[in-house]
């Protein structure tokens, strides 16, 4: 019996941080655009993230433009959200790489 109540123990996490995320979501659509610290919480709160990485400080600039914090706030689950974060800063990466190439092709 012990063990089945351990087993409900991480469903039971995952869904309290959801409903908190959606509580962060609610007051932040209530504004007319997400804030970047309203992003930055749910962002605390999503799981594989290591506070302080590549990946952390690239998905912060992201949420400098305001498109990209109404996408991140309207993407529904975390998993899409976090998908969506890889192929925004994957591209974000490639664009960097080719400018970089651009700039020494022209020396």
């Amino acid at each position: 019996m012990i063990s089945d109540v351990s087993q409900l123990s991480e469903p039971i996490d995952n869904f309290v941080k959801m409903c908190k995320d959606m509580a962060v979501i609610r007051a932040a659509t209530a504004h007319s655009t997400p804030s970047t610290s309203d992003c930055i919480k749910v962002l605390y709160s999503m799981k594989g993230i290591e506070e302080g990485s590549s990946f952390f400080c690239n998905v912060l600039n992201m949420f400098k433009v305001t498109e990209n914090r109404e996408i991140f706030f309207a993407i529904r689950t975390p998993k899409e959200r976090m998908n969506w974060l890889n192929k925004l800063t994957n591209l974000s990466h490639k664009q960097g790489e080719e400018k970089q190439r651009a700039e020494k092709m022209r020396f």
